[in-house]
């Protein structure tokens, strides 16, 4: 398998094509619980398709996770691939660049709040830009 962060150029415009057409940036958010005391924080990159030999050419560079839903299947890409994949990206993306690069700026947030940096303004920023992705595309779902 290719190494993640020694992706060529146009596989890296492939992937782009291919997520400006058919994929999704989340910053999902799951309230605390147990001795939790904050919001835990999970970026992904989904990627729909009917084809499973196209998500697993993409998925041999960005590691994801194939499942298998009632109209084809989802590419799922959690944030430790995200943070190396992403930056190669983001400069090949159209429709998706601005979306791109605020999930970069909530992987940085993310990664400064996981050092035990307990600041509750990480959060709202990281809500401010979950929004902005749910509104991007097409989500009103607010949980």
């Amino acid at each position: 398998m290719e190494s993640i962060n020694l992706i060529e150029e146009k596989t890296l415009a492939y992937l782009a094509g291919f997520i400006d057409g058919e994929g999704c940036f989340q910053l999902l958010q799951k309230p605390p619980h147990g001795k939790m005391k904050m919001f835990s924080w999970f970026p992904s990159l989904w990627i729909a398709n009917s084809n499973l030999a196209n998500l697993q050419y993409i998925q041999s560079f960005t590691r994801g996770s194939i499942h298998n839903n009632k109209r084809g299947y989802n590419l799922i890409v959690g944030s430790n691939n995200l943070r190396y994949i992403l930056p190669q990206i983001t400069p090949y993306l159209v429709g998706k660049k601005e979306e791109a690069k605020s999930l970069l700026e909530a992987l940085k947030l993310i990664e400064h709040r996981n050092k035990k940096v307990r600041d509750k303004t990480l959060d709202d920023k990281l809500l401010i830009i979950r929004k902005s992705l749910m509104q991007n595309h097409g989500s009103k779902k607010e949980s």
